[in-house]
């Protein structure tokens, strides 16, 4: 019988060890990226939601052109909606301050000393 004994040789640890550490700041990159591209989209929808509210006060104001209590209802109704949307920002807002907060993490945890680099 024949054994086979295989050895991994130094530079080829390192070769593997480079490798990885190459891919991993890739994926950072693109986590860095993503976020980025997360948080324009995040602020642009705080603008329609702002422009939303915006648009519910002048309606508002203008209810001296149409019977009061029809006028009242459609208030209301668009106040609902209004609601509606800026509590789901409010929830897509906590949502990517939780995102922001565990790539924080993953970057941090990522320092130079632990890989011994």
């Amino acid at each position: 019988q024949y054994y086979h004994t295989h050895h991994l040789h130094l530079q080829d640890v390192q070769l593997a060890l480079s490798h990885d550490l190459e891919q991993h700041e890739k994926m950072l990159i693109g986590v860095r990226s993503l976020m980025s591209n997360l948080a324009e989209c995040h602020d642009a929808l705080g603008r329609i939601v702002d422009s939303l509210w915006q648009f519910h006060f002048e309606v508002v104001g203008d209810d001296d052109t149409i019977d009061g209590e029809e006028m009242m209802k459609d208030n209301d109704s668009l106040e609902d909606i209004v609601n509606c949307v800026t509590e789901s920002y409010q929830m897509l807002s906590m949502e990517l301050y939780k995102k922001q907060n565990i790539v924080a993490m993953v970057i941090e945890s990522t320092k130079d000393e632990i890989f011994g680099v």
